[in-house]
């Protein structure tokens, strides 16, 4: 949206790395109105220094809108450390049935909000009763769901470590991750997802997908069930094949969202799958 949509409709946009904190500088400047970024990117998952951040956004006079999806506000209040905005996919860990489509936006200053909401009216963009209940039920189960999802991101992402055909773990938990001790300070849990590189390439990949048969694959993230994807071809497809190496999403990058199910569940499947993928 950054790179096509939004300069479609006549925004200037500049894109920072939110975990470079050198980079805020030369993409906020007096006259930027918005600065948006995640806690915890996707699918790389790197963690934004906040605190440099919402200073940015002060010093430019621009509206810091937050992502907070990955993170959820079990693990992160962007408000009460400087955001103006906060938004989340609902869909995902707060509903977490993978049953409904809605997003929900929150802030400080009434006065944006009211914007929002006649954009909102203006556009029909306005939720409709059966998502909002249905969110209201996934939510009486949020916090069990959170706790027992990232007690088993943690088991995988220690397995995964340590097994010989991975050669590298993405998760904010291990102490191997480069934003490990900022993650700690930072956030109250370190999240549901966990992204590993295979040994190989997409050969080995598209092995290890076709051996996980009871792992559903699906662009979605946050349900009570353990879900892959392979961004290079699925979140990130239409990135270009040389920017989304920049990145560090090779095309045997592995996304996993980890599920509620039982640990020694997830452990044989991933095993079955690994040793397939050899």
């Amino acid at each position: 949206m950054t790179k096509n949509d939004l300069p479609r409709m006549g925004f200037e946009t500049h894109r920072f790395d939110a975990s470079d904190p050198s980079t805020f500088a030369q993409a906020i400047k007096p006259g930027t109105r918005v600065v948006l970024a995640e806690i915890i990117s996707n699918p790389m998952l790197r963690v934004t220094h906040f605190t440099e951040l919402a200073e940015a956004a002060k010093k430019a006079g621009a509206l810091l809108l937050v992502d907070n999806t990955f993170t959820t506000p079990s693990n992160f209040n962007p408000l009460a450390h400087g955001a103006d905005l906060v938004m989340h996919s609902v869909t995902k860990i707060l509903s977490g049935h993978s049953d409904l489509n809605l997003g929900y936006l929150g802030g400080k200053d009434p006065a944006v909000i009211e914007r929002v909401l006649e954009v909102t009216k203006t556009m029909g963009l306005n939720s409709s009763p059966y998502n909002c209940w249905m969110a209201e039920r996934g939510l009486n189960t949020f916090d069990l769901r959170l706790d027992r999802a990232q007690q088993n991101a943690m088991k995988l992402a220690q397995l995964l470590e340590t097994h010989p055909m991975v050669t590298k773990v993405h998760y904010p938990g291990l102490e191997s991750h480069p934003d490990h001790d900022l993650a700690k300070s930072m956030l109250a849990g370190f999240g549901t997802i966990v992204s590993f590189v295979l040994k190989g390439a997409r050969p080995q990949a598209d092995a290890f997908l076709k051996a996980a048969e009871n792992i559903p694959y699906g662009p979605t993230l946050g349900d009570v069930a353990t879900i892959v994807i392979m961004p290079a071809v699925a979140s990130h497809r239409k990135v270009p094949p040389n920017e989304r190496r920049a990145l560090g999403i090779e095309d045997n990058l592995i996304r996993v969202s980890l599920g509620i199910e039982d640990f020694s569940i997830i452990e044989a499947d991933f095993r079955t799958a690994l040793e397939a993928a050899g």
